[in-house]
């Protein structure tokens, strides 16, 4: 009997219909002498509401393996021999694109699309193709992206995201906290939650950025549009919020 090894990509779908994963547990079960299951997702939240609820068949079923974001040379080249084999040269765009996607593999493959789409065959994108790419793909996503950003409650979460999405991810600079007028107590206790549900990764000890970096941009025209009003600036941009995080 051969050893398998077998993969479900973007497992956390299974969520959509109801009872599938007592219905997959209940056969799978059967196979742990000849086959290995890898469970793959983009959604983190979703995932640990599958292998980390007690309420769900999968309950401390898998051992949990985070990836780290994608490597910019890996995730450039790669597009790159995309670009190349269909007749198209990614050209200097590419850079731009992989900075805009920072390691997201989703996000990364979606810009990819939107850039490949704008390029005719045998053309090279410019900067102009790459705005309007970017165009199409922040028009795209906007739905999403605002109902993401009405989920967070207005006062305190929204505004740890504005702290973040506009000070370079440090939320906990006294510029940051008087700049969105946030309680000094409650940004610990936000970030902390972020972390927890994969809204934002650390960068640093207290430095962060958004898990999904179109949001993160959105946020950040939310407020540099207007959008968002702000009191005015206290405090020196290197002072920084005694927390623990």
């Amino acid at each position: 009997m051969k050893q398998l090894i077998i993969c479900f990509d973007e497992f956390q779908d299974v969520l959509q219909v109801e009872a599938a994963d007592d219905k997959l547990r209940s056969v799978i079960q059967h196979h742990d002498q000849f086959v290995s299951y890898l469970f793959t997702g983009s959604e983190p939240r979703l995932m640990r509401e599958l292998f980390e609820s007690r309420r769900r068949a999968f309950w401390e079923q898998a051992e949990p393996l985070g990836l780290a974001p994608l490597a910019a040379s890996e995730v450039l080249g790669h597009i790159d021999e995309q670009f190349t084999a269909t007749g198209k040269r990614l050209g200097g765009a590419g850079g731009r694109l992989v900075a805009t996607a920072d390691g997201h593999p989703q996000r990364a493959m979606f810009l990819a699309n939107k850039l490949w789409s704008r390029t005719p065959r045998g053309g090279e994108p410019d900067e102009t193709t790459w705005a309007a790419a970017f165009k199409d793909a922040m028009l795209q996503e906007e739905p999403a992206l605002e109902a993401e950003w009405r989920s967070f409650d207005a006062t305190a979460e929204q505004r740890v995201l504005r702290a973040i999405a506009l000070f370079e991810g440090r939320p906990y600079k006294n510029v940051a906290v008087h700049s969105v007028d946030v309680a000094r107590g409650s940004v610990d206790g936000v970030v902390k939650s972020f972390l927890d549900r994969y809204i934002i990764r650390r960068v640093g000890s207290r430095a962060f950025a958004f898990v999904d970096p179109l949001f993160g941009l959105y946020v950040q025209g939310l407020a540099t549009s207007g959008a968002i009003e702000f009191p005015e600036l206290a405090g020196g941009a290197e002072d920084t919020v005694d927390a623990t995080s």
